[in-house]
């Protein structure tokens, strides 16, 4: 089973957690303060942020699956050609798309 990993950056700094257990980080700077602008990295297999009992990482899959947003595997595309080349040609046709889309809503909004 591997450690739980939590680290917070803030102004540069890496903060690391004293403890983690269950669903407590104790941190090891005590009063530290935190400044605008950084980043918060979970990892491992059941990393995820639970905001009054909805699973960020759920929604997020729920919203990708909705707007059927391409997750492109850039270890498979950098190995294989056809891969590679099938990227560029979806990433090429969804921009062309987006700005049709993009024209059609201004000429509703001037109909």
């Amino acid at each position: 089973m591997s450690t739980p990993y939590v680290s917070v950056t803030s102004a540069g700094s890496n903060y690391v957690p004293g403890t983690i257990s269950t669903n407590t980080v104790t941190w090891a700077q005590p009063g530290a303060v935190f400044e605008p602008g950084g980043t918060l990295e979970l990892s491992g297999k059941q990393a995820d942020l639970v905001i009054n009992g909805v699973s960020l990482t759920e929604t997020l899959k729920g919203i990708q699956d909705r707007l059927n947003m391409l997750q492109p595997n850039q270890v498979l595309e950098a190995e294989w050609d056809q891969l590679r080349e099938l990227g560029k040609q979806y990433r090429k046709l969804e921009a062309e798309l987006l700005e049709k889309q993009r024209a059609w809503e201004i000429l509703k909004k001037q109909g």
